[in-house]
């Protein structure tokens, strides 16, 4: 190709325009010949650089539509200086009598200055390269279309006016993430490999994520054995990069990550209950350790890691002023509490609440019993420490279930007739039968702590049919994150729910199994990993 442009503009050409009064218009025709061509070659070189180089803008598509301009004006220059000059046709082949050469371009100033004489037969120029006598300009347009896509692969994703999104080009991002590869091990943090997002799925740049009980169950091996696993799940972050057909969030937003991406074509979606959907969507591509090694990332999520690939569907976009740290928390906990009250157990103004538990889901029901109005709150626990908590959220009464009978203490504040709510958040395991005893007499038993397998449930079933009792269980709060997420968010900015509370303490990424074992030891409501 080179080759090409080198023959193509021989300046030799205009040096053999001698003394003779035909060649003036020769000579000026290839001087604005040559200006134009190189205006072209400008033009395109402009178009490529501002596609490989310049960041995407403001405004969608607009970097792009700005590089095509340039290459198409510059692709134009080419037939537009050949039609200005009759550069090139029916040029002198040096075979006619009358025609002075190959060597040689006259032109006849008696018709048109800009008119090549005529010739029996055309020449085009020798090309090894391009035998078909292919103008440069068009050969650079023809590469410059090869290298656009590969130009705008250095951005994550731009939005085109059709709602779709352009994706970067494949390449796999090296990070640092927390992995446990065996059933109790500890913890340890390597670098894995995240794959650019494919069709439906998002790159999440972690900004902050809770160390939940969760986690720390995944490194048990109590929810499955399928080592090794990517922990972490309970984050917020912004939207690095899209796959194709996402077009519900795009680079920049700044997101909760969830783990209930609802499919909206079961049962349960169709019937307009989407928060019952169990056939939520995950990221189809795996990420993997450096030697290949595919990883679980719990709950579907593993944001444990600088950047982790989800589903685009678990991004819920909120308000990007509030603090990562607070609003990761929404993903898992702290909505399973909220939710099990405001939701599950629908709590309204001036009922009695019993909540069993207060580590961080218990004393997020107690606020969200708070704020759906319960005039009685009462918190069951067996450290003082977790029950001085629960007051800050909004108890009204605490109780130690190790020194006082937790049945008898709910019945003495709601003048004998128990609870309206009762919600088991797991915290009180031997006495996990007192909630439902409490709502016989009067109201609905939520449960949102998961039970082991050999746990069971005993009930007078003639007093639980006789006093409209109901049992509950509580999944994810039964929440609809698109829904509830940016309410809660806003709730949080007025001053209404005191999601900041929740934050015990923030530490690193290599922090993390000292966090499970202050967890464990009823230290903290929450550790959450800050990313910088």
């Amino acid at each position: 190709m080179f080759r090409s442009i080198r023959r193509w503009f021989d300046p030799t050409d205009m040096q053999r325009v001698g003394s003779n009064p035909d060649y003036r218009f020769s000579l000026a025709n290839e001087r604005t010949y040559l200006a134009w061509i190189r205006t072209g070659l400008a033009l395109i070189g402009g178009g490529l650089a501002v596609a490989a180089f310049v960041p995407p803008l403001r405004w969608p598509h607009v970097r792009e539509v700005i590089a095509v301009g340039l290459l198409l004006l510059g692709a134009a220059c080419w037939p537009f200086a050949r039609w200005i000059t009759g550069h090139g046709a029916n040029r002198p082949c040096g075979s006619d009598s009358h025609c002075p050469g190959p060597d040689s371009r006259p032109f006849s100033p008696s018709s048109s200055p800009w008119a090549p004489r005529s010739c029996s037969s055309s020449w085009s120029p020798p090309d090894s390269d391009n035998e078909n006598g292919t103008p440069p300009p068009l050969i650079l347009l023809a590469t410059a279309t090869r290298l656009l896509p590969r130009s705008a692969a250095r951005v994550e994703a731009v939005r085109t006016r059709g709602g779709e999104t352009r994706k970067r080009a494949r390449m796999a991002t090296q990070v640092r993430a927390v992995v446990v590869h065996g059933k109790g091990e500890q913890v340890r943090v390597e670098t894995i490999t995240v794959p650019d997002p494919g069709p439906g799925e998002a790159l999440v740049k972690i900004q902050a994520c809770g160390v939940c009980h969760t986690d720390l169950h995944y490194r048990e091996g109590g929810i499955g054995d399928d080592f090794p696993y990517l922990l972490g799940h309970e984050a917020a972050g912004l939207v690095e990069a899209v796959g194709d057909g996402v077009t519900e969030v795009k680079p920049g937003d700044f997101v909760i990550l969830n783990w209930r991406a609802v499919c909206g074509q079961c049962r349960s979606c169709r019937r307009g209950r989407p928060w019952y959907c169990f056939n939520t969507h995950n990221a189809t591509q795996k990420m993997t350790l450096a030697d290949g090694t595919s990883l679980s990332p719990a709950l579907g999520i593993g944001a444990f890691a600088e950047k982790t690939l989800v589903a685009a569907g678990q991004c819920t976009i909120v308000d990007s002023e509030a603090p990562a740290t607070v609003a990761g928390l929404l993903g898992c906990g702290v909505m399973a509490g909220l939710g099990a009250a405001l939701n599950t157990g629908n709590v309204s103004r001036g009922d009695s609440v019993a909540v069993f538990g207060c580590g961080g889901v218990g004393d997020a029901a107690i606020a969200g019993a708070a704020l759906a109005g319960a005039t009685t709150i009462v918190a069951v626990d067996i450290d003082d420490q977790k029950l001085e908590w629960a007051r800050q959220f909004g108890a009204t009464h605490v109780v130690n279930s190790r020194e006082t009978d937790p049945v008898e203490a709910v019945r003495a504040v709601t003048g004998g007739y128990g609870a309206d709510v009762t919600i088991d958040a797991g915290g009180c395991r031997r006495c996990s039968a007192a909630p439902s005893m409490l709502a016989i007499t009067r109201g609905t038993v939520v449960m949102v702590g998961v039970p082991r397998p050999e746990m069971t449930l005993e009930l007078p079933l003639l007093d639980f049919f006789g006093r409209g009792g109901a049992l509950k269980s509580s999944w994810y709060g039964d929440c609809l994150p698109s829904r509830d997420f940016p309410t809660l968010i806003a709730l949080f900015r007025q001053g209404r729910l005191p999601l900041a509370g929740f934050v015990s303490e923030t530490i690193g990424l290599d922090d993390i199994e000292a966090a499970f074992a202050r967890m464990e030891h009823g230290e903290v409501l929450r550790s959450v990993v800050v990313f910088e």
